[in-house]
Formats: C-alpha cells, sequence, structure tokens
C-alpha cells in the first residue's frame, strides 16, 4: 500500500500526465526535462528509451567520426575543388554565406572538420555580424556555448566601435565561441592578420583527435 501511494506521489509531483488519471492502464509521462516515462498500472514506472532524431545520428553534416573517404564523398553533392591524402574539400553555401566544406582525415578515418567562409565585405564590422548571426544559429542547435570571448590584443581602436572590424583584420580584437556534444568539440571563430579576416566553424571528434596529433608528429619526426 505504501508504495502504492509513493507511485502516485511520483506521478503528481514531478510528471504532466497525457492520459486521464481515472485510467488504471499503463499511462505514459513527461518528467519536467522532457523524458518519457512508462507508468505500470501495478506501481511500478521505468524509462522509455526513444530512437535518436536522425540529425542527431551525424557529427557533421551527413557523416560521422571515423568514416573513410569513400563513405564521406557518399554523402556530399558537390564537386571537389581540392583532395589529398588526408583532405577533402568541397565549395557550398551554410548559412547564407559561401564557403569552403573541409573533412579532415588522420590514418584514414574522418577526425574533423570545417566551414571556411569565403564571403567578402567591404565594411569589416559586416564580418562581425556574420560572427553574430552564425553564434544564434549554432546557440538555437546546440545551446549556450560553453566559452563566449571576444578578445583585445591591442585597444587602439576599443572604443571606437566602427573600426572593430578594422581591428580584426589587424590582429587586435578576435572573436571566439565553443560548444560541446557528447562526441564533438565545435568552434566558432573571427580573427585576422595582415589586414585579412578568417571566419571559421571546426568540429573535431573528441575521441579520435590524438589520431591527427600523432600523425602530426610523425610528420615532423620525418623531417629530421
Amino acid at each position: 500500500m505504501r508504495s502504492r501511494i509513493f507511485y502516485w506521489l511520483i506521478l503528481a509531483i514531478l510528471f504532466s500526465v497525457s492520459a486521464s488519471p481515472l485510467a488504471l492502464a499503463d499511462q505514459i509521462a513527461i518528467t519536467e526535462d522532457g523524458k518519457k516515462v512508462l507508468l505500470k498500472d501495478e506501481g511500478t514506472w521505468e524509462y522509455i528509451k526513444e530512437e535518436p532524431k536522425k540529425e542527431e545520428m551525424y557529427d557533421f553534416r551527413k557523416t560521422t567520426w571515423g568514416m573513410g573517404k569513400i563513405q564521406v564523398k557518399k554523402t556530399e553533392k558537390g564537386k571537389i575543388v581540392e583532395e589529398d591524402e588526408n583532405l577533402l574539400a568541397y565549395q557550398g553555401t551554410v548559412g547564407g554565406l559561401d564557403c569552403f566544406i573541409l573533412y579532415i582525415f588522420a590514418e584514414g578515418k574522418l577526425v574533423r572538420a570545417k566551414y571556411a567562409f569565403t564571403e567578402t565585405h567591404s565594411n569589416k564590422n559586416d564580418y562581425i555580424s556574420d560572427f553574430n548571426t552564425l553564434k544564434e544559429t549554432l546557440t538555437k542547435k546546440y545551446g549556450k556555448p560553453v566559452k563566449d570571448s571576444r578578445i583585445w590584443r591591442n585597444d587602439l581602436y576599443e572604443d571606437d566601435y566602427q573600426y572593430w572590424g578594422f581591428a580584426v583584420s589587424l590582429g587586435h580584437l578576435a572573436y571566439f565561441a565553443e560548444w560541446e556534444t557528447p562526441n564533438t568539440y565545435i568552434t566558432l571563430a573571427l580573427y585576422g592578420e595582415n589586414y585579412e579576416i578568417t571566419l571559421a566553424i571546426e568540429y573535431q571528434s573528441k575521441k579520435l583527435k590524438k589520431l591527427e596529433e600523432k600523425e602530426r608528429e610523425k610528420k615532423s619526426l620525418d623531417e629530421f
């Protein structure tokens, strides 16, 4: 009897139930954090395991970390603009901005990917606007960034916003925002040097990033 009372207390306090409370058959409830729970009529309950959404099955576009080149090529319809042992590069558009879509491999496995934006602006502050628009989009998909930084390396133009884009092109100012998923580190970056501005989003496998580090170390040692 006590367990039965406890069961109904859980039902009343934690869950919002769509089924009629008068029914004694199994019912499905939703917890406050959005999980589904099966409430059984004998007084027990269990979480309902849901299949992940299709888009959640991928790590970058339509790919998952560890894929080989042939597998990645099957996911992209665009024309390859560059290819070597560790790279596949496509030209495309993301978020309304022209970009290169880069796939980076180590030991034949996909370990990192990148959007390198090629959109150009005469008003350099527009690059900051692009950064903010992309950050807003990524936040909608992945939640609040774990890091969100505006870094002044030289404060010459800090008090005059109309020159902030120019400050980025000189390397005086840089913007970074970072997110994490169970499998991936995601970094949005805006920075510059010698009057050139770079805007990019990088995705890196948490599990396989050591493969790329190992390959870089090997190439470095081979130079000696």
